[in-house]
């Protein structure tokens, strides 16, 4: 196990570990680190699989055995009803021994559950239906609600928002012990029980978001400013962490940030998140831009976003997560992807997942080199292996026939630019020095390494040439 951040809070000095070496060999199209390769965070490679049956990739024979150090995995796979053939986490575990598999957890809202999810297995601190004293009532029409009047998140209207009350937090804390002290089921292939490695905290966020932020739509909630908002989520958050220090397990803890990275208040919230160590490490989800492929301003992306969770990492390791645009129709090389998704009765079929794959690889590239504009000396800064989500992927509560499989790796990590970034990122002798330098209205980029190469950025829709550099369009790359 390796040594935890929050635990060893109380100490100055910042925990630094290396990436875990895997004992497995990769499959062809995800490459597992190289033998001692380090990367700049405990968690080492991640991967974000926490969607319907995304974790199954990780099963015996799947198609990201070994090719991880960390998997965040729905709760599910340790006790609930699967799908016919699904492994379950025990096997997941005999299959990726050197995994750290943490399981899921929402704070920002009680999330509604199946028939199959079985306590204490549940992605929620608390059910809607056994909750209804931390719902909000919001009082402000340009909040969404559900048929209770409770707020909810507009896009994910299964999502009761919780008060982040202290009994809220309690109730956490709770469900996040159950979660890493509790057997699992036996293995269907026979594996013996395991126990989760630690837990994943999602929607903890310095700000109600989801377009429901009190500066724009006005207050509402029991809390009466965005900040105050965020300091309730930092109180969830510590008292989840004592409640897993009190527990004696050692196990993990990490949360996913929500933050706006120009907003100077969330910017200091996450300070004193990240200062707190409560955490392990925290995951920024979207580094470019949101899952349809439209994209952050580059200044934001870039000087913002990026800047900003470098220096965060400087207190708690931070990973960077981008997902991977969805295979559908008209998979444009550049902007939002439109049309359907892709099914195997689509013509030319293949002809399109093949630019699916491109597009996928030109923001792998990208992301990677966005990240690595940030990664000076002292931050702790690392990059996610990047999927779709599974909204256009064939899984078992799916229509069959849909082109891509849940399981399908999204980005072929053995690509030479894409590995030649990755590998330069995880480099602990590499780090971002000097000045940016920048072109064309912000939206091109190049910083120097500290080892004399370059790292560029092209946020542009079309090819660019700076000072004898191609870049291609959306794209990053390195250069000598």
């Amino acid at each position: 196990m390796k040594p935890s951040a929050r635990i060893a809070r109380s100490a100055a000095a910042t925990v630094l570990t290396t990436a875990t070496v895997l004992a497995t060999a990769a499959v062809p199209a995800v490459a597992a680190p190289d033998d001692g390769a380090a990367g700049n965070t405990g968690a080492g490679r991640v991967a974000y699989l926490h969607g319907y049956q995304q974790s199954q990739a990780l099963c015996p024979g799947g198609s990201m055995v070994g090719a991880v150090d960390t998997a965040i995995v729905a709760p599910l796979v340790a006790g609930g009803t699967l799908a016919k053939g699904d492994c379950t986490l025990a096997d997941m575990k005999a299959a990726n021994p050197d995994t750290e598999f943490l399981a899921y957890l929402n704070i920002g809202g009680m999330q509604g559950v199946t028939e199959w999810d079985k306590e204490p297995f549940f992605p929620t601190c608390v059910r809607p239906e056994d909750g209804e004293q931390y719902a909000v009532k919001p009082g402000n029409s340009a909040v969404a609600t559900n048929d209770k009047g409770n707020a909810v998140y507009p896009a994910f209207d299964y999502i009761t928002i919780a008060d982040q009350s202290a009994s809220y937090a309690q109730a956490c804390g709770e469900r996040a012990v159950d979660l890493v002290t509790t057997d699992s089921v036996r293995g269907s292939t026979g594996a013996a029980p395991v126990r989760f490695d630690g837990v994943f905290l999602d929607d903890m966020a310095m700000s109600p978001a989801h377009g429901q932020n009190m500066d724009d739509v006005g207050t509402w909630g029991p809390w009466g400013s965005d900040d105050a908002y965020g300091q309730a989520v930092l109180r969830t958050v510590g008292t989840i962490s004592d409640a897993m220090d009190d527990d004696g397990s050692g196990k993990t803890l990490a949360g996913n940030l929500g933050i706006y990275s120009d907003d100077s208040s969330q910017v200091e919230l996450a300070q004193r998140l990240a200062g707190s160590r409560d955490l392990d490490w925290m995951m920024r989800e979207f580094v470019i831009g949101g899952p349809k492929g439209d994209q952050f301003g580059a200044f934001y992306a870039v000087e913002q976003n990026a800047a900003v969770l470098g220096t965060l990492s400087r207190s708690t390791p931070v990973v960077m997560h981008q997902f991977a645009v969805k295979a559908t129709t008209d998979p444009n090389l550049t902007g939002t992807v439109g049309g359907s998704c892709l099914t195997d009765s689509t013509p030319d079929a293949s002809r399109l997942m093949g630019q699916v794959d491109q597009r996928r690889q030109q923001d792998m590239t990208l992301s990677l080199a966005t990240v690595l504009t940030a990664k000076e000396e002292g931050a702790n800064l690392d990059m996610s292996v990047v999927q779709a989500q599974p909204q256009c992927q064939e899984t078992a509560a799916s229509n069959p026939g849909l082109y891509e499989k849940v399981t399908d790796v999204s980005v072929d990590e053995s690509d030479p630019d894409v590995r030649q970034l990755r590998e330069v990122l995880e480099d602990p002798g590499v780090n971002a020095v000097g000045k940016k330098s920048t072109w064309f209205d912000y939206t091109v980029w190049r910083r120097d390494l500290s080892d004399g190469r370059q790292v560029w950025v092209n946020y542009r829709n079309q090819d660019v040439t700076v000072e004898g550099v191609k870049i291609p369009a959306q794209s990053g790359l390195v250069t000598d």
